[in-house]
């Protein structure tokens, strides 16, 4: 699951799943536990990093797309 990091320039740190963020055009809420969500305004926000399964889901993409490709290419050349 990927885990997304988010710094303020008050120093709050907020570090957590990606599901529990929500975006909206001005903020993003944080979804800390069943009744607590926390409001981080966008303007407010110094470093927000996304990381884990999305960035391994896109390598084995560009892996299974290369391998179709040289079977392309091969299957091209041999019907020559």
């Amino acid at each position: 699951m990927a885990q997304r990091k988010i710094k303020t320039v008050d120093g709050q740190r907020f570090e957590d799943h990606c599901d529990r963020f929500q975006e909206r055009n001005d903020c993003i809420l944080y979804k800390q536990g069943l009744f607590n969500t926390v409001k981080i305004n966008k303007r407010n926000i110094s470093t927000d990093n996304i990381h884990g399964a999305a960035g391994e889901m896109m390598i084995l993409v560009l892996m299974v797309l290369g391998v179709l490709m040289a079977g392309f290419v091969i299957l091209s050349n041999s019907a020559r």
